[in-house]
C-alpha cells in the first residue's frame, strides 16, 4: 500500500488567502484557527468569510434562530415550520 501524506496551506484571515497560490493535485487548504481542511481554495475562503469566528447573520423569522448560512436557514423553515421560500432576500448592510 501506497500512501502520499498531502501539503497543507493554512490561513487565519481573508489577506492570508489570497496570497495563496491554487494547486490541483496533492494540496489541501486549512484554516489556522480551527485547523479544518478543504480540497479547494474557494471553500477556505467560504469558511474564512461565513463560518470561523463569525457570529450567525441569518436569522428566522418565526422562532429567531440564527444561522451562519442561507441555505440552512431555509432548509430549517421547510423542515420545521413546513414553509417553503425559494429564495431569500440579499442581506442587509448594517446600520451605522
Amino acid at each position: 500500500m501506497f500512501c502520499v501524506t498531502g501539503i497543507i496551506f493554512y490561513a487565519s484571515n481573508f489577506d492570508d488567502y489570497r496570497n495563496l497560490k491554487v494547486y490541483n493535485h496533492g494540496v489541501r487548504y486549512g484554516c489556522a484557527r480551527c485547523r479544518k481542511t478543504y480540497l479547494q481554495k474557494k471553500t477556505l475562503g467560504r469558511h474564512l468569510r461565513f463560518d470561523c469566528g463569525q457570529s450567525p447573520s441569518f436569522t428566522c423569522q418565526l422562532c429567531s434562530k440564527k444561522f451562519k448560512h442561507g441555505y440552512i436557514l431555509l432548509k430549517h423553515m421547510r423542515l420545521t415550520h413546513e414553509i417553503f421560500i425559494q429564495k431569500l432576500r440579499k442581506r442587509q448592510k448594517p446600520i451605522k
